[in-house]
This record gives structure tokens, C-alpha cells and sequence, in this order.
């Protein structure tokens, strides 16, 4: 199975969305003991992760309701 097919399942989307805010949330810690990194990218590259959670999390509702529908 390749990338293109794996990221068409719902449960693949939703592990990656659930890696992306475990990363998200401890990147708080991470970034805190890091002082020589601005604090405009540690929020953007927070920010970003959160972004990725969400829209993948969102993505994997979508797809179980769509395939639900088509049953």
C-alpha cells in the first residue's frame, strides 16, 4: 500500500492528526527550555502543528461520514 492510498482511509488520517497534537502540545515544553529560538517561531511552528491536527482530525470526520453515506 503506498502513501496516496493510505492517507485515502480515515483511520491513517486520524493517526496523523493525533501524532500532530501530541506534538503540538508538548512542543510548549520542548520550546521552553530552547531560549537562543525567537519566541514569533516557536508560536508559528505551534501554531502550525495545531493547524495540521485540526485539518487532519476534520478530514477524518469527513471521510467517515462520506463513507457512511455511500453504504
Amino acid at each position: 500500500m503506498g502513501m496516496r492510498n493510505g492517507l485515502n482511509q480515515p483511520g491513517a488520517i486520524q493517526n496523523v492528526g493525533f501524532v500532530a497534537l501530541i506534538l503540538a502540545s508538548a512542543s510548549h515544553w520542548f520550546f521552553r527550555s530552547g531560549r537562543g529560538m525567537p519566541e514569533a517561531v516557536r508560536d508559528a511552528s505551534t501554531g502550525l502543528l495545531y493547524g495540521i491536527a485540526i485539518g487532519a482530525l476534520l478530514m477524518s470526520v469527513w471521510k467517515r461520514a462520506r463513507a457512511r453515506r455511500e453504504r
